[in-house]
C-alpha cells in the first residue's frame, strides 16, 4: 500500500480489508508520508499540509499502533533517509507559502508572471534564497518525508 493509507477517512476499514485478503503470515507493506516530518517541516516551511492532501497523518508508532489493531504484527519502523533533494522542496514550499501570503512578495509577484519558463526561473531562485536563509535548519529540512511499516497476518 504506496502512499494511500493517509488518504482514507476510515483507514481501519481499508486495513481490515486488507487483513481479509491476506494468507496467514502473509504481509502488507505500508508507506506513509512520516507525520512527525510532515509537523516539523510545516512549521518550519509555513506551508500547512492540508485536506485533501492528507486526510490523517501518521508517525511511526501511530502506523504501529493502527496495525496492531487491525489484527497485524507490524514491524519496525523505516524512515526515508534524510537528502538534500528533501531540503529542496522544503524550500520551493517556503516559497509557495510566500506567495500565497502576499502576492507583493517576490515569490507572489514571480508567481503571477504567465510565461512558464521565466515563471520557474524567479520561483527556483527565490527557492534557493530560501534554502541558504533556512541553512541552520537544514538537518531538519533533510528529513526524509516517508515511513514503512510491514504488518504481518497473524496465524490463526
Amino acid at each position: 500500500m504506496f502512499q494511500s493509507l493517509e488518504h482514507f477517512a476510515d483507514f481501519k476499514d481499508v486495513l481490515a480489508s486488507c487483513l481479509s485478503l491476506l494468507k496467514p503470515e502473509g504481509r502488507l507493506v505500508v508507506s506513509v508520508p512520516n507525520g512527525d516530518t510532515l509537523y516539523e517541516q510545516e512549521e518550519i516551511t509555513g506551508f500547512p499540509d492540508m485536506i485533501p492532501s492528507h486526510i490523517n497523518k501518521f508517525t511511526p508508532g501511530s502506523l504501529s499502533l493502527a496495525l496492531r489493531q487491525a489484527g497485524f504484527e507490524p514491524g519496525p519502523a523505516l524512515l526515508e533517509p534524510p537528502s538534500v533533494s528533501q531540503a529542496v522542496y522544503c524550500a520551493t514550499l517556503v516559497t509557495r507559502a510566500q506567495a500565497a501570503k502576499s502576492p507583493n512578495t517576490f515569490a507572489g509577484k514571480a508567481w503571477s508572471i504567465r510565461k512558464r519558463l521565466p515563471q520557474r526561473s524567479f520561483l527556483a531562485l527565490i527557492s534557493a534564497v530560501n534554502l541558504l536563509m533556512r541553512l541552520h535548519q537544514l538537518p531538519k529540512l533533510m528529513r526524509g518525508g516517508t515511513l514503512v511499516v510491514v504488518g504481518s497476518k497473524r496465524c490463526s
